[in-house]
């Protein structure tokens, strides 16, 4: 029986195949979970178009306020 040597060059372009496939899976499952991203912040936004703006602006006002008395209890602590 005799011993066949490798063939070394298609060795690295079989490599290169099998990482270009990997690496088209994980760019399709990124793309994917962006997308399910996207699609719930336009809900967020549709749920958001039912309010009437000034309520939106009060909501905010009212937790950058929070926020900040939040951030100078915690900054008297130490």
């Amino acid at each position: 029986m005799k011993f066949v040597k490798p063939n070394l060059i298609w060795f690295p372009i079989t490599v290169r195949n099998q990482h270009d496939e990997i690496l088209n899976q994980v760019q399709n499952d990124v793309m994917a979970s962006f997308k399910t991203a996207f699609f719930k912040l336009k809900n967020i936004i549709g749920i958001l178009d039912h309010f009437p703006p000034h309520f939106i602006l009060a909501v905010v006002l009212f937790l950058i306020i929070v926020g900040y008395w939040i951030g100078k209890l915690f900054k008297k602590k130490k």
